[in-house]
């Protein structure tokens, strides 16, 4: 069945039960400019195949990913039973299984189509998956690739492959194949198209983060283009971190920095929080107040610098087992007003929030090793916050005119 909305009303579409090629071809364009995802483009696509007689019981979608995690994405949809999303993480391709699979043979070797008949006196079962594929009840197997851009690549977007499994007795005929031969094609273009967009999203998820990069594909891309935002604002540096970086060899740097960044990162996302800008061994987070009180938000903040310095002492215990150099971390918090948007040159521009309050958490956040405590906040933080924290008087901070009185955990 087909749920579609018309105005405010739904309906429910019987999907048609016989479908000739040339409709398929125009559902497979139609889809292709809607579609979301890939996962939902083969669920409705299995079912199309079959009611175009083409007698598929296993379709197969795979294609090269940009994402720091995956080296590549997919799925698999299997007659009565649905899509089963796939995603290839990256180092996990030098398996036995991927090593004798076909697919790999027509990536390594350039052959954009391959077919195998499973049973019968042309049977060729020359991979072990495809003996998986007859015992399943399978007859016929037809696979194609599509490179999006041939020759010298500068991009990691290398193509996608689509595989098309039949029970039929006999397999695909003659005009089956041919028909795929050209459906592939045009779903090699809503793969694509699907691609594109998730490359885009994992871009922007992975470099900007993810509320700050909606904002810009929904248009805030001129610069001066700002907002007003009130915020409970994070800044987290590691302490000794230069004198660690000039003893160290720098791939223990790497290493080490990326430990500790991506625990307090963790930290903050699941709080709800958004880190905006890594700062060398630092980083600037915000907590926005969009459907909280300023005490939720405060709360939540305080939340994540405690799970992030927690994490610190955990990583730092290890670190210490291993004979390899502690860092301390130091965290700032503050609660105030922001300019949230595009700061920069005409065409380079940076996504961030700057604003005095801005500059005062980092001051903050600079008295952490003075003090010798992992964590400092302002007083307008710690009103907010309304929980009980350790009065430690007032202080100077660089570049603010009056002491500013700070508070930290009483543990």
């Amino acid at each position: 069945m087909l749920r579609r909305a018309i105005g405010s009303q739904e309906v429910i579409e019987s999907r048609p039960t016989t479908l000739s090629i040339e409709a398929l071809d125009d559902w497979i364009v139609g889809e292709g400019l809607q579609s979301s995802s890939l996962d939902d483009f083969a669920e409705g696509l299995g079912p199309q195949l079959n009611a175009a007689g083409l007698q598929v019981y296993r379709l197969h979608i795979s294609r090269s990913a940009l994402d720091p995690s995956l080296e590549g994405t997919g799925c698999t949809w299997f007659r009565g039973e649905g899509v089963r999303p796939e995603g290839y993480a990256h180092g996990n391709t030098d398996t036995q299984r991927w090593h004798e699979s076909p697919l790999k043979a027509m990536i390594d070797q350039r052959i954009l189509k391959m077919r195998r008949r499973l049973v019968g006196p042309e049977a060729r079962l020359d991979f072990p998956v495809l003996t998986e594929f007859r015992d399943a009840g399978g007859t016929d197997w037809i696979a194609y690739l599509n490179e999006f851009t041939p020759g010298d690549n500068p991009t990691a977007l290398l193509g996608m492959s689509v595989t098309f499994a039949s029970d039929a007795p006999d397999g695909f005929t003659a005009a089956q194949e041919a028909a795929l031969d050209r459906l592939a094609q045009r779903i090699g273009l809503v793969v694509f198209r699907l691609t594109l967009a998730q490359t885009l999203y994992n871009v922007i998820r992975a470099y900007i983060g993810l509320h700050a990069g909606w904002r810009i594909v929904q248009g805030r891309i001129r610069r001066g283009d700002v907002e007003r935002l009130k915020a409970a604002i994070l800044f987290a540096d590691l302490r000794g971190f230069t004198r660690f970086a000039e003893t160290n060899p720098a791939e223990e740097v790497i290493s080490g920095l990326n430990d500790y960044l991506g625990a307090t990162v963790e930290a903050i996302a699941a709080r709800g929080g958004e880190v905006l800008k890594f700062l060398g061994d630092g980083l600037l987070a915000v907590f926005d107040l969009e459907g909280r009180s300023e005490a939720e938000t405060c709360a939540a903040a305080l939340a994540a610098a405690r799970d992030a310095l927690a994490a610190n002492r955990a990583i730092n215990a290890a670190r210490t087992e291993r004979g390899e150099t502690p860092l301390g971390l130091g965290i700032g918090l503050h609660l105030g007003e922001v300019l949230y948007g595009n700061v920069g040159a005409a065409e380079r521009l940076d996504f961030t929030v700057i604003g005095p309050a801005v500059n005062q958490t980092s001051r903050i956040e600079s008295l952490c090793g003075s003090l010798d405590v992992g964590l400092l906040t302002s007083e307008r933080f710690a009103r907010a916050y309304g929980g009980a924290l350790k009065d430690l008087g007032l202080h100077e901070l660089r570049g603010v005119a009056a002491p500013q009185r700070l508070f930290t955990l009483e543990d």
